[in-house]
């Protein structure tokens, strides 16, 4: 081993080391994650479930007005989607319900406490909307929550990083044995 003293320029640089603080942020975030995932939405309390018929046709209602048509739209689109025809309702043995209505389109969304919305009726705003809302007003009493498929994903590489954190770990203690 030799014995000389290294000379340091004193004109180099030094490094700055700020990983610290990032990765203080990273796991304080990472905690906060958890939590939440641990503690989940909370159920949404109602009183009766005249709230409850009211509470999804405002949703219905919401999904109709971002997705920009009228409600004559909105009837004919839901005939369309489940191929309701007069000529099919008429049928021996029908092959679909009755064409909706505008003015019975009116009374669900107007009236939900007299008219309360069938789910079927809400699949179909759904899809010809393409918005969420009725399934999320639905199934936030249970205290969920409705995920798109970019949230999914996002699950799927937490879960995904969580169980090989959990292999590392197991692998550390394994080393020490």
């Amino acid at each position: 081993m030799s014995r000389r003293k290294e000379k340091i320029d004193p004109n180099q640089m030094e490094f700055e080391f700020e990983f610290g603080d990032q990765v203080d942020r990273y796991i304080e975030v990472r905690e906060q994650i958890k939590d939440a995932i641990e503690q989940g939405p909370p159920a949404i309390e109602f009183e009766n479930e005249f709230e409850i018929c009211a509470e999804i046709a405002v949703a219905a209602k919401r999904s109709l007005r971002e997705w920009g048509g009228s409600r004559d739209d909105l009837v004919d689109a839901i005939n369309a989607y489940f191929g309701r025809t007069q000529e099919g309702a008429e049928a021996i043995p029908p092959t679909c319900r009755n064409p909706l209505t505008k003015n019975m389109l009116n009374n669900y969304f107007s009236k939900p406490n007299s008219y309360p919305m069938p789910a079927y009726l809400l699949v179909a705003i759904q899809q010809v909307t393409g918005r969420m809302y009725p399934a999320e007003a639905i199934v936030g009493y249970g205290g969920a929550k409705v995920a798109t498929g970019a949230e999914l994903r996002q699950m799927t590489l937490g879960k995904l990083e969580e169980n090989m954190d959990e292999m590392r770990k197991l692998k550390r203690e394994l080393r020490r044995r």
